[in-house]
């Protein structure tokens, strides 16, 4: 199937082919039209995924499923629109935000089931200005992660890679030292928590307390 040419303000001399852009007519457009070509096709890249969703999910359902045809017209294969479709269907138009793009949609509709917990991580995401990668890693913790926590994370498996080499005990010593760390930098000073918590870590350091005895005697 051959596609015609797309138009954009064909007075402006820019136009839009299914290969790229063509400047066309006798003058140069100026750059305050290029900027607005420019606005729109992004507005129609971060929008067409959902836009391709919600068309098929209303033909479909108008006049029942035509994959075969919706495939031929798109160059898309089954499953591609199948996910487009299942994407727009369980995630209304009034959660969706224009600042978040599709994959961060997507996302977040395969791994939170309810539309209230949706409408609460669309509204984080967009808050915090979560990246892709931000938000895959916060949806699988249940928490908000930061780029410098995963920073953090990655340079301390790097650490413990390049101690592979040592003893045994070496390699505890770095995690339990990365843990405390850790740990005080998200609550504060040891000494500064609660009781409870400083019983259950005493308990727990019991026989590693006992070992340092044994070691400094």
């Amino acid at each position: 199937m051959e596609l015609a040419a797309i138009p954009y303000e064909p007075s402006t001399g820019i136009e839009m082919t299914p290969t790229g852009v063509v400047f066309s007519g006798s003058g140069r457009p100026s750059l305050e039209l290029v900027e607005k070509a420019i606005e729109h096709v992004g507005r129609l890249t971060r929008t067409s995924q959902f836009c391709l969703g919600d068309l098929i999910n209303f033909a479909e359902h108008e006049f029942g499923s035509k994959y075969d045809e919706w495939m031929q017209l798109t160059g898309m294969t089954y499953q591609t629109l199948a996910d487009i479709s299942y994407v727009a269907r369980n995630l209304p138009i009034s959660l969706r935000n224009e600042n978040l793009d599709y994959t961060q949609h997507r996302m977040i509709v395969s791994k939170v089931k309810t539309n209230v917990g949706r409408r609460e991580w669309i509204e984080t995401a967009t808050a915090l200005r979560l990246s892709s990668r931000e938000l895959d890693a916060s949806l699988k913790r249940g928490r908000v992660v930061t780029t410098i926590e995963l920073q953090k994370e990655k340079e301390n498996k790097g650490n413990i890679h390049d101690s592979r080499g040592s003893e045994p005990h070496s390699i505890t010593l770095i995690k339990l030292t990365r843990w405390s760390e850790d740990m005080e930098a998200k609550h504060g000073a040891v000494d500064t928590w609660e009781f409870a918590i400083q019983a259950q870590l005493r308990q727990e350091f019991q026989a590693l307390q006992q070992f340092c005895e044994r070691l400094y005697a």
